[in-house]
Order: structure tokens, then C-alpha cells, then sequence
């Protein structure tokens, strides 16, 4: 069997099942009732998201680590590249979390969320520059391009 092949079973067998999961995660919730209330003098536009279910990444989170069970190998760059996924996820949850657990939709404001993910950037530029290849932005502004 060649190796597009393989790949293509296994991409078409990784894509349906993480529709199932998916699927089957967002009727979990809406069974347990978390999703966003919203209240009734909203706009008409915004009484859509009414049973929108909060968590709805920690699905993308299971289908994303068993996607890298599937397909790749361990390499820094990957381990970097899912090491940022993961940070900028945790930034998610936990907007999420805090508009659950308050019992209203106040998550964190945009300003915290800015800071949290300028720190999870900050952090990622850094931990590449130090554990994969230094960057530079002198040498940036000097490549030709050919």
C-alpha cells in the first residue's frame, strides 16, 4: 500500500471520528445546560448564541492530541507548535470557566485576555528563539530575496 494512501485512510478515519466526538461533546453539554445565557433584552442578533455551549474547544483539544498520535513524530518544532496551541487554549478555558462559574457572561475582559495572550506570544517567540533556532531581527531585515 503506498504511503498517500495510508495517509489518506488514516485522515479520513481521524476527520470522522473527530466529527463523532465533536458531535457528541457539544450534545453532552447542551444536556447539562452549559451553554451562555444571555439575557432577554439583547439584541436580536445576539439571542442566536443562546444555546452556543461554552467548552466547545476541549473537543478540538482531544481530536488535536489524537491527531498527533496519528500522524507525526516527536520534534521540537512540534512540541513547541502544541506547547503554544495548548497555552493559547488554556487562555480559552479559562474565559470560559470564569463566565461559568460567575453564572453570567462575564469571562475575562478584553484587556486581560490581551495581556494573556501577548505574555502566551511573548513566551512562545522566546522559548523558539532559546530552544529551536535564535532569531534575529537584524538578520530579518537583511535577506534578499531571490
Amino acid at each position: 500500500m503506498s504511503l498517500s494512501l495510508v495517509i489518506l485512510i488514516k485522515g479520513s478515519a481521524y476527520f470522522f471520528l473527530a466529527i463523532c466526538i465533536h458531535f457528541l461533546f457539544i450534545k453532552f453539554l447542551l444536556r447539562q445546560h452549559i451553554y451562555q445565557h444571555i439575557y432577554d433584552l439583547s439584541p436580536s442578533t445576539h439571542q442566536k448564541k443562546k444555546y452556543v455551549p461554552s467548552f466547545g474547544g476541549i473537543p478540538l483539544l482531544l481530536c488535536f492530541l489524537l491527531g498527533l498520535g496519528i500522524f507525526t513524530q516527536i520534534h521540537p518544532k512540534i512540541i513547541w507548535a502544541t506547547s503554544l496551541f495548548f497555552g493559547f487554549s488554556f487562555i480559552g478555558f479559562l474565559d470560559d470557566f470564569t463566565s461559568f462559574k460567575g453564572g453570567g457572561n462575564k469571562g475575562l475582559t478584553a484587556s486581560q485576555k490581551f495581556v494573556l495572550q501577548w505574555l502566551m506570544s511573548l513566551i512562545g517567540v522566546g522559548s523558539y528563539h532559546f530552544f529551536i533556532m535564535p532569531i534575529s531581527v537584524w538578520e530579518a531585515g537583511d535577506r534578499k530575496s531571490t
